[in-house]
């Protein structure tokens, strides 16, 4: 789905006028008329406890500015929020305008061109990505939080209207009402914390409230006859699966249909198990059920209920082997059947070693190490009942594990920006706690939800890390043109001894029109070759020449060529500064047209030392002398590959995604998980990190497959010995 938002800027215009009604269908009229009060109620909540809080924020304030800044805002937002509401109210009344318009008849814009004009300069500015990244959060969560609500009111609105409706163009869309509010808000002035901390007064007094609005909008447009019987679940790849496929759960086996290779690798896992067995060979952490064996062998469903009791007392610090271990022990001392067959013991000792690998896996951040660590006990109750969960790939609790796992880079417990996540995590974990017949078709809407989240998170970042890559590129391609110009200038500077004031001119202010004809028309165009021969001449004409014919040049070319510097510079270069510069060169050339030797001798003297720009410091790179198989390991990354980065300020290692590959300066742009830039580095030195154990490149590969083929290593290496 796309995240722009396109909204209708609003008119001054009265916010109750029924001109439009007569265009809408009569229950969309119907609707509008019943909502813009409802509206209007929240909106004025929303004051209220703004209010409250800008007052409580003053009281409470830790020095006399930032009280200032409270109390100002405050009485701005008094002042002005008849304005505000007014405008607010208005932009709603044209989105339902706009939806019964011609297209090129909208005055439109969107959330992603009031925040961040894609059309601005490519630079983009701190203060205005913190902005968007705060705006499009809050969206993401009110469509997430009323996804269904949602697609059943833009059903009914298609079903009105006879033509689709983008969810950026339904007027009761959390991100067209929060575009709104952004815009009518524009008439406050104040700065971004203070906007960021009324945004977020909105979402809690306004946008939490939305919940009610739409079940009063569906409820109308049910009353007027619109799909009454409309009950839409949000399909998605996992829930539209085929329920006949899905594994039998209250079996004692499966029919599920195993990919050959994850069943390759799951058999020769528990043929060494079984090695381990025959052979008696000590295994540290593996669990041995024979010395329980005089008391009887419990069933699969008997061990599976005895764990289900047990979930709720389990504790997610210990190893999984540690609790069956004391489980069983416990009925081992009361007399009862305590221990378990061949297979089952396979089974619990693969999930303690897959959980070991998740605890031991460098790639994973610690929070969400912890979060799937509380899974111990619902996966081993699958896996003794439904054999596939190791060997199909497309096993519904095998797949949501894999998603949280891949989902889980780069995030911290404690960051704002992933709160959510962590919330929705905690939720997914909670739910697959419970009865083990529920957990696989459970784990299938869970899917669901998670992935609906992600694709929206995704939409965000991609939008802000498509702009910090063009800005990358950009920024990328006007260093190599300026380090490129300053290269050609110093070449031209030891053909010749010019005095200071013609290197002034040519590096603070020639320079940049050479920039701009490279930049836009290339180094073949006639537009660059015209201001490089500018620099030619304007360096052979500060030279003293004392032969006839040279003069007669100098005098010929003069007037054309102060006409030309005058041109060029005019547009942005005119400036008292600027026109200094230029008297004193017109002063320069009389002196080499008189030839006076003495005079010009004096312009020599009085240069200091040339003033050009320090090259970067490249000692860094002349370290980096990395192998080549890690280059070529560097080399071979791709745009979304993660990466694990050991910096000064960040021991613990910073998660980082591979954004692109800025080929002039042979680097690339790393980017964090919603899409702000982290670094540019040059390949050496992510080469020379990574041999140095610095950098870590995390495998794309599915945290089953990867447990798998780690556990078998691990197996294998314990048989040899």
């Amino acid at each position: 789905m796309a995240i722009g938002l396109p909204l209708i800027v609003p008119q001054n215009k009265k916010p109750y006028t029924n001109q439009l009604l007569a265009g809408l269908p009569k229950p969309l009229a119907q609707l509008y008329e019943a909502l813009l009060p409802e509206l209007e109620r929240h909106l004025q909540d929303f004051f209220a406890r703004c209010d409250d809080s800008l007052f409580e924020s003053a009281e409470s304030a830790q020095n006399n500015l930032d009280q200032t800044s409270y109390f100002d805002t405050m009485r701005q937002l008094r002042l002005k929020k008849a304005q505000v509401s007014e405008q607010f109210l208005s932009g709603f009344r044209d989105c339902f305008q706009a939806i019964i318009q011609p297209a090129e008849k909208q005055q439109s814009a969107s959330l992603r061109d009031l925040v961040l004009d894609a059309d601005q300069l490519e630079l983009v500015q701190n203060e205005e990505l913190e902005e968007s990244v705060a705006l499009r959060s809050i969206v993401g969560r009110a469509r997430t939080r009323y996804a269904e609500p949602l697609v059943q009111l833009n059903t009914r609105f298609e079903y009105l209207l006879k033509s689709a409706i983008a969810e950026d163009q339904l007027p009761l869309d959390p991100g067209v009402l929060l575009g709104l509010f952004k815009t009518s808000t524009q008439l406050l002035d104040i700065d971004l914390s203070l906007r960021l901390f009324i945004y977020q007064r909105f979402e809690q007094s306004f946008i939490q409230q939305l919940g009610a609005v739409y079940g009063s909008a569906n409820e109308i447009l049910i009353v007027a006859g619109v799909l009454p019987k409309l009950r839409l679940q949000i399909k998605t790849a996992a829930n539209e699966q085929d329920s006949s496929k899905r594994p039998d759960l209250k079996g004692a086996t499966s029919h599920h249909a195993p990919a050959a290779l994850a069943a390759r690798e799951l058999a020769e896992v528990q043929e060494l198990l079984q090695q381990l067995k025959q052979q008696m060979i000590d295994a540290p952490g593996l669990l041995s059920t024979e010395k329980f064996a005089a008391t009887g062998e419990l069933s699969s469903v008997e061990l599976t209920d005895l764990l289900s009791i047990t979930t709720s007392s389990a504790n997610s610090n210990y190893r999984l082997i540690d609790q069956v271990q004391n489980l069983l022990e416990h009925r081992f001392s009361r007399g009862e059947a305590a221990t378990v067959s061949e297979n089952n013991e396979h089974t619990i000792n693969l999930v303690a070693l897959f959980f070991d690998f998740i605890l031991q896996d460098e790639a994973l951040p610690v929070d969400v190490q912890a979060l799937l660590a509380r899974l111990q006990l619902p996966v081993l109750k699958v896996a003794l009942r439904d054999a596939a969960l190791f060997s199909a790939k497309d096993h519904p609790l095998r797949k949501l594990i894999n998603e949280l796992a891949h989902a889980g880079y780069g995030r911290h417990a404690g960051s704002a920006a992933d709160q959510e996540f962590f919330a929705l995590a905690n939720q997914i974990v909670l739910q697959l706690g419970e009865s083990v017949d529920e957990i696989i078709p459970r784990s299938s809407d869970l899917l669901g939800q998670l992935q609906r989240f992600l694709a929206c998170e995704k939409a965000e970042s991609d939008a802000l890390e498509e702009r910090v890559s063009r800005s990358a590129r950009n920024s990328a391609i006007t260093r190599h043109a300026r380090e490129k110009i300053e290269i050609l200038l110093e070449e031209k500077y030891r053909n010749t001894r010019p005095p200071q004031l013609v290197i002034d001119l040519l590096n603070d202010d020639w320079k940049d029109v050479m920039l701009h004809a490279y930049l836009n028309h290339g180094e073949d165009s006639q537009e660059w070759l015209t201001v490089d021969q500018i620099a030619d001449d304007l360096l052979w004409s500060s030279q003293l020449h004392t032969d006839r014919k040279s003069l007669q040049r100098l005098k010929r070319i003069l007037d054309e060529l102060y006409q030309k510097i005058e041109s060029a510079l005019s547009a942005n270069r005119k400036t008292p500064k600027l026109q200094e510069k230029l008297q004193a060169l017109q002063s320069l050339h009389q002196v080499v047209l008189r030839k006076d030797h003495e005079a010009y001798a004096n312009y020599l003297t009085e240069q200091t030392a040339r003033n050009n720009k320090q090259r970067p410091d490249n000692s860094t790179l002349a370290e980096a002398n990395p192998e080549f198989r890690y280059i070529r390991q560097i080399k071979n990354l791709r745009p979304g590959d993660w990466l694990r980065l050991i910096l000064p300020e960040s021991p613990a290692g910073k998660y980082c995604k591979v954004s692109a590959f800025i080929e002039q300066e042979q680097s690339f742009l790393l980017v964090n998980r919603v899409g702000a830039r982290v670094a540019i580095l040059d390949y050496r030195i992510l080469a020379q990190s990574l041999q140095d154990g610095k950098l870590k490149i995390i495998e794309d590969t599915p945290l089953f497959d990867q447990a798998v083929a780690n556990i078998s290593n691990q197996l294998r290496s314990l048989t040899s010995q």
